[in-house]
C-alpha cells in the first residue's frame, strides 16, 4: 500500500531527486524546524538549492522530471516554467507543487547562502542521510524573515537547542547583514536569554 503523501515526504523525494542530480540542497523551513525544535503543523515544504543562475534550467528539470507541477498542481507551460526561472533570477520564492503540497524552492539571493550552504547537517530520515539547514542557519533566515511566528518558532528552538546552537554566530551573521543597531539583534538577545541554555 502506497503511504499517504505528506510536506516531509515530499521534501525527501525531492531532496533525493536534486542530490541524484548533482545539485547541492536542504531541507529548510518548518520541516527543518521540526527537526531541531518543536514540530509544528505545516501544509508546504521548504527546499533551498544552492546553485546559480546558470543551473536554474537544470533545477527545474530535475523537479518536472520528480514529479513536480506548476503553481496551483497546474500543468508545466512555457509561461510557467519562464516564471519559475524568472522569480528564481529575481531572488523570489520559485514555486512547484508536488503531491497536492505547495514546495518553496530558494536559491541563493544574498550572500549569506554560501554560509547556509557551508553549515547543512547530514540528519538521518529512514535510515539515510539527508541534508538538512543547520540550526543556526534557520534561526539566521527566521531573523530575517522577523514576523511574528518566526519568533515563536525562534523560542522553541532555541529552549530545544540549548549550549548546542552558536548563537553567538547566529548573532555575528545577522550583524553583518543589518548592523548591530536592528530591532533583530536586540530580539535574538532577549530570545537567547530567555530560552537559552549554558
Amino acid at each position: 500500500m502506497t503511504p499517504t503523501p505528506d510536506p516531509a515526504g515530499v521534501a525527501l523525494e525531492l531532496v533525493r531527486a536534486l542530490e541524484a542530480a548533482g545539485i547541492p540542497c536542504a531541507i529548510g523551513g518548518s520541516i527543518a524546524l521540526g527537526l531541531w525544535g518543536v514540530p509544528r503543523g505545516t501544509k508546504d515544504a521548504d527546499l533551498n538549492a544552492f546553485v546559480g543562475e546558470d543551473r536554474y534550467e537544470e533545477l527545474l528539470t530535475t523537479l518536472e522530471a520528480a514529479g513536480c507541477r506548476g503553481p496551483d498542481d497546474a500543468p508545466w507551460t512555457p509561461a510557467l516554467r519562464e516564471a519559475f526561472l524568472r522569480q528564481a533570477r529575481e531572488g523570489d520564492t520559485a514555486i512547484v507543487w508536488r503531491s497536492g503540497f505547495r514546495v518553496d524552492v530558494f536559491v541563493p539571493s544574498i550572500p549569506f547562502y554560501a554560509e547556509a550552504a557551508a553549515t547543512v547537517r547530514r540528519v538521518d530520515i529512514e535510515g539515510q542521510p539527508v541534508p538538512v539547514l543547520s540550526p543556526e542557519a534557520l534561526s539566521v533566515f527566521k531573523l530575517l524573515f522577523f514576523r511574528d511566528k518566526d519568533l515563536v518558532d525562534l523560542r522553541r528552538l532555541v529552549a530545544r537547542q540549548g549550549a548546542h546552537l552558536d548563537a553567538d554566530y547566529v548573532r555575528e551573521r545577522l550583524v553583518e547583514m543589518v548592523g548591530d543597531d536592528d530591532d533583530r539583534i536586540a530580539a535574538w538577545a532577549a530570545i537567547v536569554r530567555e530560552h537559552g541554555s549554558s
